[in-house]
């Protein structure tokens, strides 16, 4: 079994989507501020996340929740809602029906006469 880079084992994540949040870590270090992570909760209970935009080769990857947010003082502050089926089809929908009317105008800007009357 392969564990995190927090030495929590990784398990396979249950059916449970994903979560977006972005958090905050006060951290004075380059690695503080303000990010975006992604969320899981595993079979087993723990939350695992992935942090986005972090460069060092030490803390890229899957890292146990519940450790970082004690050890380096992450706080989740506002959730990102991941879009629904029926959303993503609409603008689906909607993407297409703008991109045929484009389409259409240009069809008939270039189907008109150019003959002088």
């Amino acid at each position: 079994m392969t564990e995190t880079k927090d030495g929590g084992p990784m398990v396979r994540a249950n059916s449970l989507r994903k979560q977006f949040w972005w958090i905050f870590s006060p951290s004075k270090e380059e690695w503080g501020g303000i990010r975006f992570a992604a969320f899981l909760h595993t079979m087993n209970g723990k939350e695992i996340c992935h942090i986005t935009g972090e460069y060092d080769r030490d803390r890229i990857g899957i890292r146990l929740w519940d450790h970082i947010s004690k050890t380096e003082g992450w706080i989740k502050v506002k959730q990102v809602m991941v879009p629904t089926k029926a959303e993503l089809q609409l603008a689906i929908l909607a993407n297409k029906e703008m991109k045929d009317a484009e389409q259409r105008s240009e069809t008939d800007d270039h189907s008109g006469s150019s003959e002088p009357g």
